[in-house]
């Protein structure tokens, strides 16, 4: 908006902002109820005075916050500055397949690799990073089983390849 001073706020083209930019956001769920209005460093203080003795009156300016631009970075934030914390950790996943790799309990050991690889795939469209969480850590798991070439009879090596198929992400 650009205001140089408090002279040229409107609680009408104000109220008119907010209802113009809620109907463009129509149909989507809103995080917060509050509407942002961020001024200038130095018109910031004045124009929160504005709003407060406007919002006493009634109406949209009810559920507005003001802040100043540097004050902003600290309320509005990005996807990134929240670091996904997995549903599944790694060590559980670790834990539940380790056992089975030390004692080479092979057919134990590609149950728990489809279970943990059929669990990342249900989260592939619904929760992406628990998706790629998943497989990260399969991925991470299988690699270095095939990497030690584990002794395997013939059919315990057929079923890991059908696995392989079945999941290509492990290989990928």
């Amino acid at each position: 908006m650009n205001y140089q001073s408090t002279n040229g706020l409107s609680k009408t083209e104000m109220e008119r902002k907010v209802t113009y930019t809620k109907a463009l956001l129509s149909g989507k769920s809103s995080i917060k109820k509050e509407s942002l209005f961020i001024f200038s460093d130095n018109l910031a203080p004045q124009a929160k005075n504005w709003f407060n003795r406007q919002s006493q009156t009634g109406g949209e300016l009810r559920n507005c916050i003001t802040c100043s631009t540097s004050d902003s970075s600290g309320i509005i934030k990005s996807r990134s500055d929240f670091p996904y914390t997995p549903i599944h950790s790694t060590q559980d996943i670790q834990n539940s397949i380790q056992l089975y790799y030390n004692n080479a309990e092979w057919g134990n050991f590609k149950r728990q690799i489809k279970y943990w690889c059929t669990k990342a795939c249900t989260y592939q469209y619904k929760n992406s990073s628990e998706f790629e969480h998943i497989k990260e850590v399969i991925t991470k798991i299988w690699q270095n089983f095939r990497l030690e070439k584990q002794v395997l009879s013939e059919e315990e090596e057929f079923e890991m390849e059908l696995l392989e198929e079945d999941f290509p992400f492990l290989i990928d």
